[in-house]
């Protein structure tokens, strides 16, 4: 599996505010952030997370520690695109981390980029129209 690297742009600290999380997540567009400390994940934010922290009585400028989720489902970098598509069709999530065995955040898939059919450079040019006569006894 080709794994990304534009998942850099969804990473945060604890340091930072649910305000600064839900900015990260508008600026990303990956429905997801991970939380990391020297590249270890220690857990992911999505917008359900922060929704039921406000829920929950939260702010903007509280901490994010507030609303992580500690114990994210991730996989390793040798999981089959079949086994990370059926983990996020039974959970219902649309990202899940690749880590390494002491957690070390080497990727993302994402089920919109996992689904997409693979682009092809191929170029062609269909002709169409008039009344067919020239090949008539062919058309």
């Amino acid at each position: 599996m080709n794994i990304k690297t534009h998942w850099q742009r969804a990473v945060l600290t604890e340091k930072a505010s649910i305000k600064g999380a839900i900015e990260n997540l508008v600026a990303s567009s990956l429905q997801i952030i991970l939380i990391i400390d020297n590249n270890v994940l220690l857990g992911v934010v999505n917008d359900g997370d922060i929704r039921r922290g406000v829920l929950r009585g939260l702010s903007l400028e509280d901490s994010i520690k507030n609303v992580i989720n500690r114990e994210p489902l991730v996989v390793d970098k040798d999981a089959s695109t079949e086994s990370v598509l059926h983990l996020m069709n039974v959970n219902v999530i649309h990202a899940i981390p690749i880590v390494d065995k002491n957690r070390r955040v080497l990727g993302l898939h994402l089920l919109n980029e996992m689904i997409m059919p693979e682009k092809h450079n191929n170029q062609m040019i269909i002709m169409a129209g008039g009344k067919g006569t020239r090949l008539l006894p062919k058309t």
